[in-house]
């Protein structure tokens, strides 16, 4: 269990999804959203409005704030599943460390025949943001 203001990094996959956590981030946190709306039912039925300016509310009160459209580069690697290493790709960035090691870490988790697709995503991912 994860208590308030201890979390450095905020890897969320869906933007209502990040504001549901941000009492648990610690001081000059890092955020990566990825920017797809999933709708609740509240505001599917109309008793709800989806929040129109999350992305504006977080890059003003965070430094290190990055969206992402991770089913974007996915889709563009060939398949909307490698949404999670594009999005992966995208977090590299953030860090000083070897491309090689995120590329050996997704290589080593995944079936040979998945990994090509992966490190494609994980690749666009990386420069999607740039």
């Amino acid at each position: 269990i994860i208590k308030k203001g201890e979390v450095d990094i905020l890897f969320s996959f869906e933007q209502l999804e990040t504001m549901r956590y941000l009492d648990l981030l610690k001081d000059d946190p890092l955020i990566l959203m990825n920017n797809q709306k999933i709708l609740p039912p509240s505001v599917t039925i109309g008793n709800d409005d989806y929040p129109d300016n999350i992305p504006h509310l977080l890059q003003s009160h965070y430094s290190r704030f990055i969206m992402v459209d991770a089913l974007d580069a996915a889709t563009r690697a060939g398949n909307s599943k490698a949404l999670n290493c594009a999005f992966i790709g995208a977090l590299s960035c953030s860090f000083d460390l070897d491309k090689k090691l995120w590329e050996n870490a997704i290589s080593s988790m995944l079936p040979a025949k998945l990994v090509e697709l992966n490190l494609k995503a994980f690749e666009i991912g990386r420069t999607s943001n740039e």
